[in-house]
């Protein structure tokens, strides 16, 4: 979990350093931060949803087919995976909107002075 949240950080991270820019033009032609907060988190969560869409299933079958070896068997049922789902998509929400705040809270002037 550490892992999947060091990468989420660096990707988050990464996306904002390369759109700056864009964060300064929208903050001078008058976007508020939570405007560009969720600009991002519209992003990100759609990126984790399909993510989620893809992997869950898949997960499903193969934990459904290793269960099946042991003696005493359980049924597997989608409540641990939308559960984590649910906090990876609360965790990067929670990561995006502390990021973004830090960039967009910045002077505009100080990212668009390079143009």
């Amino acid at each position: 979990i550490i892992i999947v949240f060091l990468g989420v950080l660096g990707l988050i991270g990464l996306s904002l350093q390369k759109r700056i820019k864009e964060i300064g033009i929208r903050k001078v032609l008058g976007s508020s931060v939570s405007g560009i907060i969720g600009l991002f988190i519209r992003e990100f969560l759609s990126i984790i949803g399909v993510a989620g869409i893809i992997a869950c299933p898949i997960a499903y079958l193969l934990m459904n087919h290793w269960l099946k070896a042991y003696v005493y068997r359980i049924d597997l049922t989608w409540l641990p995976f939308i559960f984590a789902i649910g906090i990876l998509g609360v965790l990067t929400a929670v990561l995006i909107i502390l990021q973004t705040l830090r960039v967009a809270n910045s002077n505009p002037i100080d990212s668009l002075r390079t143009e």
